[in-house]
């Protein structure tokens, strides 16, 4: 799959760019991300609590359905 410029920025010297091209430039730059130790427990903590809502309301949703059934 190729990409192409839409011109917004001005012209650009390339026709086409390779997603591969794109792909890797784009890993690139996430590779150069750095979380701070502080932040990244609270983003496991915050997941941690979006699972256990989100599995909570999935039990509460199959109880209501079986209840329906019943």
């Amino acid at each position: 799959m190729y990409y192409r410029s839409t011109g917004y920025r001005g012209k650009c010297p390339e026709r086409y760019a390779p997603e591969e091209a794109l792909a890797a430039q784009f890993a690139a730059g996430l590779r150069e991300i750095v979380i701070p130790g502080p932040i990244l427990e609270w983003l496991r903590a915050e997941l941690g609590a979006s699972d256990m809502t989100e599995q909570a309301a999935r039990e509460q949703a199959m109880r209501r359905e079986q209840a329906e059934l019943e």
